[in-house]
């Protein structure tokens, strides 16, 4: 993971790196999804407080899970967004059942466009 590698004022405006905590998170996270049910391939990119985002999008939908955005690294934050219905939670777990909804309700839709 090169988000792995970054350092403090990685884009020059100041932004923080990832935590050791919450690129292990990232990786476990990662892992979940690559021996899940879910195949569709995420964007995975650094924010400035140095949170690391799993992001999905299509025609008709946007999915992401941050990892690192509060203080707890074990907390994952979900933004879901699907005919201008928005659903944002925190979870502590990959499984939970919000996310996994979601994420199959992407995955369809992802593949009848």
């Amino acid at each position: 993971m090169r988000i792995a590698n970054l350092r403090d004022n990685w884009d020059c405006e100041y932004a923080k790196k990832p935590t050791r905590a919450s690129v292990k998170r990232a990786f476990e996270f990662a892992m979940v999804l690559m021996d899940g049910p879910i195949k569709s391939i995420p964007k995975i990119y650094p924010g400035v407080n140095g949170e690391i985002t799993f992001e999905w999008e299509n025609d008709l939908t946007f999915f992401n899970a941050t990892i690192g955005e509060v203080t707890d690294p074990n907390v994952v934050t979900y933004h879901y967004e699907r005919n201008y219905e928005i659903d944002e939670w925190q979870s502590r777990t990959f499984s939970d059942e919000r996310y996994l909804e979601h994420l199959r309700e992407f995955q369809e839709a992802d593949f009848t466009h």
